[in-house]
């Protein structure tokens, strides 16, 4: 596994992990862009999904590097493929996570949240990826559920007012009718937000899961007796 990156200050609390991101934002334009971009290609049927991850596995790397990390061995295809597959072992341990209960779900999703980071930076396979998420969360879990929470937060102040104004809620087949159509077509001025909220917010998000990644000390390799199945930290820094 790989160590912490020396470039970022080990165990960020909430306040250092978003003002590094808004720096890594506002010093590479980069990652807005492709944010915006990945907002727009979305709509694509099928094919959108695939060319948005690779979009944020992009925005990923430029964070990465605006950080001063250099660039990964691995092709863009072979990563691309990794994320894929990484994807969907995600989306089948949240599946039953959360089916069991709420709880369960919560606590896979903040330790899995750094495993896209580590196919895109560190060229990692999609159980190995896991597993280095699973490790480098560890005491870090409400650092990561604070910040996730600060960006809910900015997302739903600029989403839901437009939301509220132009989705139809008024009536079942009216909503049916408005989500069959692509959000560009049925209403512009809401994509128009969605694409603003990916290109701040989203491009916020990115930059803090990258400077998590590089931030957050990978127990087994700071203290190999350390435990990997780690408590929820109720104390976090700010």
């Amino acid at each position: 596994m790989a160590a912490s990156d020396p470039t970022v200050d080990p165990d960020m609390g909430v306040g250092a992990v978003l003002s590094t991101g808004v720096s890594l934002v506002t010093d590479d334009l980069r990652i807005s862009a492709l944010q915006l971009v990945g907002a727009i290609v979305s709509m694509i049927p099928i094919l959108g999904s695939l060319l948005q991850l690779v979009v944020s596995g992009l925005a990923i790397q430029y964070a990465d590097e605006t950080l001063g990390n250099p660039d990964p061995e691995s092709s863009l295809a072979v990563r691309a493929i990794m994320a894929f597959l990484t994807g969907i072992v995600l989306f089948i341990a949240l599946f039953f996570g959360f089916l069991l209960f709420v709880i369960p779900g919560i606590f896979l999703s903040l330790k899995f949240s750094l495993a896209i980071p580590a196919v895109w930076l560190d060229d990692m396979g999609p159980i190995e990826a896991l597993s280095e998420s699973w490790a480098r969360t560890s005491g870090h879990l409400g650092t990561i559920f604070l910040v996730g929470l600060v960006l809910f937060g900015l997302s739903t102040v600029l989403l839901a007012p437009t939301a509220y104004v132009f989705v139809p809620w008024e009536s079942t087949d009216a909503l049916l009718a408005f989500s069959q159509e692509p959000l560009a077509v049925a209403s512009p001025p809401l994509f128009a937000i969605v694409a603003l909220q990916a290109a701040t917010v989203g491009a916020l998000g990115v930059a803090a899961n990258t400077v998590m990644y590089r931030s957050f000390a990978d127990p087994l390799v700071d203290d190999p007796g350390a435990d990997a199945t780690d408590e929820f930290e109720t104390e976090t820094e700010f």
